[in-house]
């Protein structure tokens, strides 16, 4: 990471606490009070779910109030999450503090839980290369975990994975998504019907990738040939293709799993380059350029140009340039100043009305132009 990116986020982060705290502050004295009354019974309340679900005493390490996430902090909730330890296990338990009560909720056995899930999940369909979870709702602060009611015995499975999921990708490479047939068996492990889950037929590329995040690769065509959503039953192929050895390109399908129909050639520049030297920058000369139609309206186009250094500071001096011309003769040009990196090729997102041409190129910004 970048110094420039690094300071960035710190000062985001930093200005996320302010607002968080000045906020926070702003509630009642009444409101206060409950959130302390809340916190205080939500620890004992948890200290006796897990003694009575696990039968040990655990270390509290912290404990805070529930938020619902928004404006002037988020709204506390009577739930508590309280951060405990038990053998050098840090664990979260999340429960109730309005009431004295014992239904409670844990990740304690988080890990397990998964690995049983990971066995299985390998016994009757080999290969898994990744998995991302989607907890269920129950906690509502940004404290993104599992947690779990019932207490896991090797024998209940699919009772806990209900209980504490509300959905996950499973992540395969070169997997034949029409072969339906194959995913049957998760209904022996979850209420497939109740959850969000995704099929990933990942490319081999994808596991070469700094980013393993599931939800991320997946959604981009360098990285996976497509995805089946179980849950609505669609299958969403991406139709990746090569326009020659420099440039790739893939029309990323509707909420239907539809592709449109692209047509690319290579488009002429002029247009593009005398635009692009009456900004600040100086720019290096644009020599060449693509244009792209379709039959439809394509909300996602993504091209993929081989770039030398994919860095976030090597970024700042690309220079992509549009120009959108539609059949009512209407013209419009405009740009970006640095685009995205994926698997070892610059990627561009673009939209493509229908009705329209949209011609493009990448240009590369070497200084500011100094005022006289």
């Amino acid at each position: 990471m970048g110094k420039t990116r690094l300071l960035k986020n710190c000062i985001f982060t930093l200005a996320v606490l302010i607002f968080c705290l000045l906020f926070t502050a702003c509630e009642t004295a009444a409101q206060k009070q409950q959130n302390a009354q809340n916190e205080m019974r939500g620890q004992r309340n948890a200290v006796a779910y897990i003694e009575q679900k696990y039968g040990f005493t655990p270390v509290i390490k912290g404990v805070e109030i529930d938020r619902i996430p928004g404006g002037y902090g988020g709204r506390a909730t009577s739930n508590v999450i309280v951060t405990m330890e038990h053998e050098g296990r840090e664990f979260l338990t999340f429960i109730s503090g309005l009431s004295d009560n014992t239904d409670g909720a844990d990740s304690y056995q988080q890990e397990e839980i998964f690995e049983a899930f990971k066995k299985a999940l390998n016994e009757k369909l080999p290969g898994l290369v990744s998995i991302e979870y989607y907890p269920s709702d129950r906690i509502q602060s940004d404290k993104v975990t599992s947690v779990f009611s019932p207490k896991y015995d090797g024998t209940n499975l699919k009772e806990v994975l209900n209980d504490g999921l509300a959905g996950f990708d499973l992540g395969y490479v070169n997997l034949d998504l029409d072969n339906t047939e194959q995913f049957a068996f998760l209904d022996e492990l979850i209420m497939v019907k109740n959850c969000e889950i995704s099929i990933v037929s990942l490319r081999e590329n994808a596991l070469e990738i700094e980013e393993d995040d599931l939800s991320y690769l997946k959604e981009h065509a360098v990285t996976s040939y497509g995805y089946r959503d179980l849950s609505t039953g669609k299958c969403f192929k991406y139709d990746y293709r090569n326009y020659n050895d420099e440039l790739w390109y893939c029309a990323m399908p509707d909420e239907n799993g539809k592709c449109a129909n692209l047509t690319l050639t290579e488009g002429d520049y002029g247009n593009l380059r005398d635009f692009a030297h009456t900004q600040t920058e100086v720019i290096t000369p644009l020599t060449k350029a693509y244009t792209v139609s379709a039959d439809a309206w394509v909300q996602n186009v993504e091209f993929y140009y081989p770039v030398e250094d994919l860095s976030y500071e090597a970024r700042q001096h690309k220079c992509f340039v549009r120009r959108l011309e539609y059949s009512d003769g209407t013209v419009k040009t405009d740009r970006m100043f640095w685009v995205a990196a994926n698997g070892g090729k610059l990627r561009i997102i673009i939209t493509v009305p229908d009705n329209c041409k949209v011609t493009f190129g990448v240009l590369d910004i070497v200084e500011p132009k100094t005022t006289p």
